[in-house]
Formats: structure tokens, C-alpha cells, sequence
């Protein structure tokens, strides 16, 4: 039977972690164009995440295009918003001055200039990642990580052929990318990316894992608001071009499941920051949200911030310890019918400690709960 419904069966935990030992990973355009946009920490555990998966790594030519293409754009975005703060500031001196009737030269008034000044450039030199696109070290981390890693374009032929099939599928709505119907440019950018997969998964006879920001419902299957994996359609045409397997990360359920797997710590702040500008992107929250976060990291003292942060970090620590729980009893209960392998010794032996090390977490952040 299992055979008949398998694109109906979301995968069982321990064919998850089977999936992400042996599985290429593919990122969607809209993860490479985000590392403008973080933090430096956040782009710099990232980056990371990529060197560690670099032997099982690929990418579609249509996202090396569509990154190649926004990139400056992307760039000019993350420094116009110091060029913004300035004029603001510039506006809001000049309002103070006007309102209480100060002379420009006023010493204070001076003084507050040159303040809110260094606080921009301050600001500037901690969150501004590249300030020259002909300078990028982001871009030269990619190119050394995915050389000869790349897909090839499609001929104009098939390219056509491609679009014309996506005329009808989004008729229809069959995914991906129909979301994007109403779109002039790039009208099916996903689908092509989709038809690229496919193309390399069969050539090359391998599983893939596509790990993407988007969360449209012409990606994921989704029920009552709730996301349960990549649609159904999508599994069954994966599988039955290239009898292999498919499967879906939200870029920090990806960084999630990256710690786990390696054992390499990844800050709380990093799937934080990944989370709440997803929510930005997909804008179920705004801007100023993600602003709000940023103000947050440096008011760390604010009780109030500091009680919700904690209870926030609670709730993150037992939802993975919970899934590690899982992950520790299945393999126990395969080690119990044989011998596990070196590898799954070792992915055991990391769970444990690191269900051992939250729990600890866990308690310690309820105890100093109770202190505030």
C-alpha cells in the first residue's frame, strides 16, 4: 500500500535524518540574496552551514541567474537604509532645533548631531556587509563553494517549451510557482528551477533536499494554516521521473537541522534573525518588527525584553529537545535490531549530549525567570 499513497506519507523521522546524510542540498535564490541582508554573524554561520555541506551542494542555473541579476540591487538596498537614517536625523534636528527655537550653532544642538552622526556610522560599520559589489567577499565564498557546481542554461528551445507547459500547469494550478502567475518579469522562475532539479536528480541519480524562504502554497502543502511538507504533487512528479527522494526545509528549519546533524552550535540569535525576516519576506509581520528585533539585541537589560526572550528560548529548547527525543529513540530502537554504523554512533552520541546540555539550558533559564 505504501508504495501506491507514498506521495501522500510525509517521511518518519528517522528517513529524515537517512535523507539529510546522503541527500544533495539545493537553495533557493531567495537564501543567497538574504546574506546581504543579516547580520554579519548570522551571514557568517551561514556561510558555514554551506562550507560544511560543500561536497553536497548544487545549484540551478536559474537561481546563479536570478542572484546574479538582484544582487546590486540587494546591495544598494542594505546601504540605502544608512543613507536614510541620516537624512532622518538630519530632518530631526532640525525639527528639535525649530521647536524649542535653538540657534543652529547651539552647542547641545552640535553635540546631538554629532551623536546621532557616529551612532549611524557605528551602525553602519557593524550591520553593513559589503559596501562595494566590485569587493564582495560574499560573492567570492560562493563562487569558490559551488565551482563546478552549477547548472547549464536551457536552450532558448527548451526554455520556451518549458513556459508553455507552465501556461497550462498554472491554469491548473499545479506546482510550483503558480503563485507567481500575475507576475510580468520571471513568471516561471520556480518552475524552471523545478524542471532543473528534476533534469540533475535523474542525470546524476540522487536524492535532493530544497531549502527555501518562500512558504507560497505552490511550494508547500499546507492545512489549516499549518505547513506540513512540500506538496504532494510535487513528491509524486519528483518520484516518478526519478524514483528518488524530495523534501523541504524553511531555511531555519534547515539551520536547525544542520546543528543537530554536525554538532556545530548555531546561535539562537542567528535562527532568530532567519525566522523573523522570513515572517518580513512572507509579510506576516513588518519591518519594523524586524527593526523592533535589532533594537531588542542591545536592550538585552530591559526586564521585560529580557523575561519574554527567555520564555521565548524555553519554548525554542524543548520543541528540539522534543524532536530529539525522537531522533534518540529511533536509533535505539534500530541499534536494538543491529548494529548501528560508526556515523549513527556518533549522530546518537551528539543527540544525547545535546538533549542533556538543553536540559540543563532549560532549567537554568526558568531559574533566572524567577529572578527577574
Amino acid at each position: 500500500m505504501k508504495s501506491v499513497i507514498r506521495e501522500y506519507l510525509e517521511l518518519t523521522e528517522q528517513e529524515k535524518l537517512e535523507l539529510w546524510e546522503k541527500a544533495i542540498f539545493v537553495f533557493d535564490t531567495n537564501v543567497f540574496l538574504n546574506l546581504y541582508r543579516y547580520t554579519p554573524k548570522t551571514t557568517k554561520q551561514l556561510l558555514n552551514a554551506f562550507e560544511q555541506l560543500k561536497d553536497r551542494i548544487w545549484m540551478p542555473y536559474q537561481v546563479a541567474f536570478e542572484f546574479s541579476r538582484d544582487r546590486y540591487e540587494v546591495i544598494y538596498e542594505a546601504n540605502e537604509r544608512f543613507k536614510n537614517l541620516s537624512i532622518d536625523a538630519e530632518k530631526l534636528v532640525k525639527k528639535w532645533t525649530e521647536d524649542l527655537r535653538t540657534e543652529k550653532n547651539d552647542s547641545d544642538v552640535q553635540e546631538l548631531t554629532e551623536f546621532l552622526k557616529k551612532w549611524i556610522e557605528k551602525k553602519e560599520q557593524n550591520n553593513c556587509l559589503i559596501t562595494n559589489p566590485m569587493e564582495d567577499n560574499i560573492l567570492t565564498k560562493l563562487l569558490s563553494l559551488f565551482e563546478n557546481k552549477v547548472g547549464q542554461p536551457y536552450t532558448k528551445e527548451e526554455k520556451d517549451k518549458i513556459e508553455a507547459e507552465g501556461e497550462k500547469r498554472y491554469s491548473n494550478n499545479i506546482p510550483p510557482g503558480y503563485k507567481d502567475k500575475k507576475k510580468i518579469d520571471n513568471k516561471y522562475g520556480d518552475l524552471l528551477v523545478w524542471k532543473e532539479i528534476l533534469k540533475y536528480a535523474t542525470a546524476e541519480k540522487k536524492d535532493i533536499i530544497f531549502v527555501t524562504h518562500d512558504q507560497k502554497e505552490d511550494w508547500w502543502n499546507q492545512i489549516h494554516g499549518k505547513t506540513i511538507g512540500p506538496r504532494i504533487e510535487l513528491r509524486k512528479e519528483f518520484y516518478d521521473q526519478t524514483h528518488h527522494m524530495f523534501h523541504m526545509y524553511t531555511m531555519s528549519s534547515f539551520l536547525s537541522n544542520f546543528g543537530e546533524s554536525t554538532g556545530e552550535a548555531i546561535d539562537t540569535t542567528t535562527i532568530d534573525e532567519v525566522e523573523l525576516f522570513s515572517a518580513v519576506i512572507r509579510k506576516k509581520t513588518s519591518r519594523k518588527e524586524l527593526n523592533k528585533y535589532y533594537d531588542y539585541l542591545e536592550n538585552e537589560n530591559e526586564n521585560e525584553r529580557q523575561a519574554a526572550q527567555i520564555r521565548f528560548e524555553i519554548t525554542r529548547l524543548e520543541n528540539k529537545n522534543r524532536k530529539r527525543g525522537r531522533v534518540i529513540n529511533n536509533l535505539y530502537y534500530e541499534g536494538s535490531k543491529g548494529k548501528l554504523s560508526e556515523k549513527k554512533v556518533k549522530l546518537l552520541e551528539n543527540n544525547v549530549r545535546n538533549f542533556e546540555k538543553d536540559l540543563q539550558r532549560i532549567e537554568q533559564l526558568r531559574s533566572d525567570l524567577k529572578m527577574l
